[in-house]
């Protein structure tokens, strides 16, 4: 079992009523939505305290109307959370040290936000232990079943240096196996 530092980023974006876009343009440092989904919360964290969580304000975008002229919302409520710490993760050893690694971090979300768009990254993770001797490789993120999402990095382990210690060890072993028939009786 490991831990590794990340960033994640899941963005809410719902729509809202027109009545919203007025109050927001013309008292827009006090104003807040009628309505807004309860914060996300991570479940494989390193340990309690170890990821901090930042949120947004929640902006209103208008969207691309040039494609839809009948869009029924037009404009959006969109809300960000960046999750900055260490994750928790159960290490697969095959094909070691030319493994690859695929690190997730389990997002839960709250009940009752299926009308909304979520939409989620991730930074490039760095292993707690020996971050040169991994190579970062994709990411992604899917939702899950039952409100959660899943995003993912995938890391190669550099096995360079893990070769570099085993031919090192292995030839310094036979030179001192040979060494010792050079020396005279």
């Amino acid at each position: 079992e490991h831990k590794f530092h990340g960033i994640v980023t899941i963005t809410y974006t719902w729509p809202v009523e027109t009545e919203e876009v007025y109050k927001e343009i013309f008292d827009s440092k006090v104003w807040v939505p009628l309505w807004k989904p309860d914060e996300p919360r991570i479940l494989n964290s390193a340990a309690a305290g170890s990821i901090q969580m930042n949120s947004s304000r929640i902006k209103l975008n208008k969207l691309d109307t040039s494609k839809d002229r009948e869009l029924l919302y037009p404009v959006v409520a969109t809300w960000r959370f960046t999750f900055t710490g260490e994750f928790h993760e159960v290490m697969e050893l095959e094909n070691f040290p030319f493994d690859v690694q695929v690190l997730h971090a389990y997002v839960e979300l709250p009940q009752g936000i299926e009308h909304i768009q979520i939409s989620s990254s991730t930074m490039p993770p760095t292993l707690e232990s020996l971050s040169t001797s991994w190579r970062f490789l994709d990411s992604g993120s899917g939702i899950l079943t039952s409100g959660k999402v899943c995003v993912f990095a995938c890391v190669r382990r550099n096995p360079s240096s893990h070769m570099l210690r085993v031919v090192l060890v292995l030839w310094l072993l036979c030179a001192l196996t040979l060494g010792v028939f050079s020396l005279d009786p």
